[in-house]
């Protein structure tokens, strides 16, 4: 009996890890863990990093992340199911707003400014680096594994993976673009290729975001403002609903 109740238990289990392999999941938890921790070191490295709401985004969209996977995995369960996207959706979203507020904060050089005056150069120096890209590299290195994992998922993994979708449905959900600008952008920054693109990239970053979680939000939404038609059956009569219009998300972001 005990064996049984194993195997049952373990092949639940096992198939579900498998599931969220697959759809991508785990690796993009992973990657939301890489960035977490990339962000958490830089707030020790400097405190005042503690005052940009990024620093709160990824870590809700990272726990949130483990937690629908360890408590709300059970992909056999639809109750279960909609629970884990609920959260992941959720916090994304969280995740999106902190980094756009983030843009605003660093544009208007509100925070900026007491990060990046003229002296954190000679900061830097004095603590003995070389550069402030120095002291951090570790910080990027830590995004940049983030940033290519989730990269990896949104290409290869899952059902709304890059490479299985064609040019109408890409436009509906551009994420994969995005954050494939990011990782690259940032890891060329990073090796001395190009100049420092990161803001530019993390603008184009969120407004592909922005657009996906629209299109999600209301179950199928295009980015186009309609709604793909759904055929039901009902005493033998087919039933055709569609239609709608892209604010219909934020009625389930509200």
């Amino acid at each position: 009996m005990s064996v049984l109740v194993f195997n049952i238990v373990f092949n639940i289990v096992f198939n579900n890890l498998l599931k969220r392999i697959y759809d991508g999941t785990v690796v993009k938890m992973f990657g939301f863990t890489s960035i977490m921790a990339g962000q958490i070191l830089k707030c020790t490295k400097n405190s005042k990093y503690w005052e940009d709401p990024f620093t709160y985004g990824i870590i809700i969209m990272a726990l949130g992340s483990w937690i629908a996977f360890l408590f709300f995995t059970n992909s056999f369960s639809i109750n279960e199911e909609t629970k884990f996207k609920n959260i992941t959706f959720s916090c994304m979203t969280i995740f999106i707003l902190s980094k756009f507020l983030s843009q605003i904060l660093i544009l208007n050089k509100k925070l900026d400014n007491q990060i990046n005056n003229i002296d954190e150069e000679q900061k830097c120096k004095d603590a003995g680096y070389e550069s402030c890209k120095e002291k951090y590299k570790l910080v990027s290195w830590l995004k940049i594994i983030g940033f290519g994992l989730i990269m990896i998922a949104a290409l290869f993994l899952g059902e709304n993976a890059l490479i299985k979708q064609n040019l109408i449905q890409i436009i509906n959900d551009p994420f994969p673009i995005g954050v494939s600008t990011v990782f690259f952008i940032n890891l060329l920054y990073e090796l001395d290729i190009i100049d420092d693109y990161r803001f530019n990239a993390m603008n184009f970053f969120i407004v592909t975001k922005i657009i996906a979680q629209i299109t999600h939000a209301a179950h199928g939404i295009t980015a186009f403002g309609r709604k793909p038609e759904h055929k039901h059956t009902v005493d033998n009569n087919t039933i055709t609903k569609g239609g709608g219009n892209v604010f219909r998300g934020f009625k389930v972001l509200s």
